[in-house]
């Protein structure tokens, strides 16, 4: 048997428009990141939305669009890398189980716990055209569902 396997860059002309939240509207996180600038120490603060056990987050999402959802995990005593596991249904349909590896951050941390988070990992979404939902949830693979994982999406739109 042959295989051949190419790839390249994913270059996408435009920029992030919004952030999409639950449908529920639920508590967000703060995870706050020391950025190091000229004039000393900066802190950059974002909103996650956590994802913990047999918990579900859903989006309302319409289209035609693309997301990113980008997601990070929370590290607990002394781990530098962790495995973790996410899947995504659209209008109930299963459109896939994503599988992540991270690395713990060195700058970033969850305000609320006081906890470390790994770098953060993304995977982008086609939206077609209507209103359709997205239900993100942790499988339950190799203790996954034991971890807190926090999910930001943001809209894409295109350059014109």
């Amino acid at each position: 048997m042959y295989l051949r396997l190419t790839s390249h860059d994913l270059i996408k002309k435009g920029e992030f428009s919004n952030i999409v939240k639950t449908v529920n509207r639920q508590d967000r996180w703060r995870i706050e990141t020391r950025k190091k600038t000229v004039l000393g120490k900066n802190i950059a603060t974002t909103y996650w939305y956590p994802l913990l056990g047999n918990g579900q987050q859903q989006y309302e999402i319409t289209g035609p669009t693309s997301v990113r959802i980008f997601t990070r995990v929370q590290f607990e005593n002394g781990h530098t890398k962790k495995n973790y596991y996410i899947r995504v249904r659209e209008d109930g349909y299963d459109l896939g189980t994503y599988y992540f590896q991270s690395e713990r951050s060195t700058e970033s941390y969850v305000v609320k716990t006081q906890k470390p988070v790994g770098k953060w990992r993304s995977m982008w979404l086609n939206i077609p055209k209507g209103k359709h939902y997205y239900t993100l949830t942790l499988p339950n693979i190799d203790d996954n569902q034991r971890q807190y994982v926090f999910i930001r999406i943001k809209e894409w739109e295109e350059e014109q």
